[in-house]
């Protein structure tokens, strides 16, 4: 009887363990092959991409932010120059300078978006299969930011 309580109570522990790996079987050449994914592997992927993510999106406000003080503060120097000739060349170079700062802004974040996808579509390859089809969105998703 106490075979029967252990071997009972050992069952119910192994299936109730959770599964960080999914087994999936594919058909190749009339042979069936069985591949794992692994699910821990593909959260760290995830982990990853969303932190460079973040990153990336934090530099980019921070070049903004900075851009538009530095904006603010052109255009009140350009508006307090009493030459009308000179008052227009430094409104037009402050517009200028910050339509540079914002694009150059604007590049390294998509850079670094990129990069952050890539990164991680590499490393959920390595993960299994299926890893990619499971999330289908795509680094489209992030390309307004900015915009």
């Amino acid at each position: 009887m106490k075979k029967i309580v252990i071997s009972s109570i050992a069952s119910l522990i192994l299936v109730a363990t959770p599964v960080f790996a999914v087994t999936t079987t594919t058909k190749t050449n009339d042979r069936a092959v069985k591949a794992t994914l692994n699910v821990a592997c593909v959260a760290t992927a995830v982990n990853a991409r969303e932190s460079a993510l973040s990153s990336a999106a934090s530099t980019f406000g921070t070049a903004w932010a900075a851009a538009f003080s530095t904006r603010a503060t052109a255009l009140a120097a350009a508006w307090a120059n009493t030459d009308a000739t000179a008052r227009r060349a430094a409104i037009k170079a402050a517009w200028e300078q910050n339509k540079t700062t914002n694009r150059t802004a604007r590049n390294a974040f998509e850079t670094a978006r990129k990069a952050a996808w890539s990164k991680y579509r590499t490393a959920a390859k390595s993960c299994g299969p299926s890893a990619a089809s499971d999330d289908t969105t795509s680094d489209n998703v992030d390309a307004k930011i900015g915009s």
